[in-house]
């Protein structure tokens, strides 16, 4: 039996962390203990009684922390009060004692035959002038979002919008050495990461922009671009569900876990994973614990290095709270990294 009591306590203290890890990073502060989500703020959320509850105005429909993970997530309820259970590390008192291992997650197959079908077509001679551009339809709404409960996955097509993706950069010997000229990276760093499936360039998402870095996860596609000053990320497909580069989990001894995919792109590029006994992977942002986290780290020695700031730092706490039982084991180092200059 879940102490569904403290996990709502627990869900109503960490609460901005709870909606980034639902709705990612489209959730807006309206007050004290208060939220928007949605178009034009649709979405009431807030902390009443110590209980975080919502109500869309959109339907006239509210609940509890649980009831939206089962609004947005899908699965029964149980499902869902199991999922974020998991979520605020409480445990479920008539689960199974002992270790488990998770099976392995079928979007890590489909992610290797991703990265085996960009391995076969990398000849020079049949690289086409330039990428496929994406569809006129593409949107932000998630199109595969999992049952509560399930590996966090994309659709086949999504997958194969994944892999246009990387194809499109991985020909393009011009795009990556400038992409790596401006960032400060290698360029044989950003061949290698178009190499492991990881790491695309979209030529267009319909009113947004018309290229940007793509960050290929299980669960999603990450688009980065400019707009003018301004930074802009947005979850092309799917959400930050789990962590970038999850899938490259070998035998590797040595588990870095950066705050960010370009953080942990600039640590590869240092040559970190030279020996092939180290992983870089990363966090789609500070507020996420990702899908199979306890699984990727286990019997390894786990580095966290997050940014220096609260974010950073809360996120580092709660991380390593969760990996130390099972890593051999844990040190943390704070990351702080700038472009070089030129």
């Amino acid at each position: 039996m879940i102490d569904t009591a403290l996990l709502h306590s627990r869900i109503a203290g960490a609460a901005p962390d709870y909606l980034r890890e639902i709705f990612g990073e489209d959730v807006k502060r309206a007050g004290t203990d208060k939220w928007r989500v949605g178009r034009r703020g649709s979405m009431a959320i807030s902390i009443r009684d110590g209980v975080l509850v919502f109500y869309s105005h959109e339907d006239g429909a509210g609940g509890d922390a649980v009831g939206l993970w089962q609004r947005q997530r899908g699965g029964s309820a149980g499902e869902a009060l199991k999922a974020a259970a998991t979520w605020a590390n409480v445990p479920d008192a008539d689960a199974p004692k002992g270790k488990t291992r998770r099976a392995k997650s079928p979007a890590v197959e489909g992610r290797r035959r991703c990265v085996e079908r960009v391995m076969a077509n990398l000849a020079p001679q049949v690289a086409p002038a330039s990428g496929p551009a994406l569809p006129s339809s593409a949107s932000p709404v998630t199109t595969s979002r999992p049952v509560t409960g399930e590996p966090p996955r994309m659709l086949e097509a999504e997958f194969e919008e994944a892999f246009a993706m990387v194809k499109r950069l991985a020909y393009d010997e011009a795009l990556c050495e400038r992409i790596a000229k401006k960032r400060g990276w290698r360029a044989e760093t950003v061949r290698g990461l178009t190499g492991d499936g990881a790491l695309g360039w979209s030529d267009g998402w319909a009113g947004r922009h018309t290229g940007a870095l793509a960050f290929c996860y299980e669960s999603g596609i990450k688009h980065r671009w400019r707009a003018g000053a301004e930074r802009v990320i947005r979850w092309y497909r799917g959400g930050p569900r789990t962590l970038w580069r999850g899938w490259m989990r070998l035998d590797q001894k040595e588990v870095w876990i950066m705050e960010g995919e370009t953080d942990a792109i600039s640590m590869i590029n240092t040559g970190i994973e030279a020996t092939l006994e180290t992983l870089v992977v990363a966090l789609p942002n500070a507020g996420v614990i990702p899908y199979g986290l306890a699984e990727l780290v286990e019997g390894r020695a786990v580095v966290l290095s997050l940014d220096r700031d609260k974010a950073g730092e809360a996120a580092t706490q709660k991380i390593a709270a969760i990996v130390r039982p099972v890593a051999e084991s844990v040190r943390i180092r704070a990351w702080q990294w700038r472009i070089p200059k030129r």
